[in-house]
């Protein structure tokens, strides 16, 4: 499902999402806690999506975005931290706690 997947950054809304059918989106949301630092504090994926790497192409996505805009990003959403992180090191010089 990843492959033909495309991820649109709402930045009005501060989202990153992508549309699985005409009424499922998964997402995942952050927050600027200044200038400088995202939080990534909110994944979700629609049962539908669950397990077929969507939630990962978010975060890459969403990490692609805050390495290119020198943004440090906080984990907060446990996805991220926990499943995503550890599977992704190259993103270590960006993380704070």
């Amino acid at each position: 499902m990843t492959s033909a997947l495309h991820v649109v950054h709402d930045a009005v809304r501060h989202r990153f999402f992508v549309n699985l059918s005409a009424s499922a989106q998964a997402f995942l949301e952050y927050r600027y806690i200044d200038s400088g630092l995202l939080d990534f504090y909110h994944t979700f994926v629609p049962p539908e999506g669950r397990g077929t790497g969507v939630a990962a192409k978010l975060c890459d996505e969403a990490f692609a975005f805050a390495s290119a805009t020198n943004l440090k990003v906080k984990p907060s959403c446990s996805y991220v931290s926990q499943a995503y992180l550890p599977k992704h090191p190259e993103f270590r010089n960006i993380i704070v706690d």
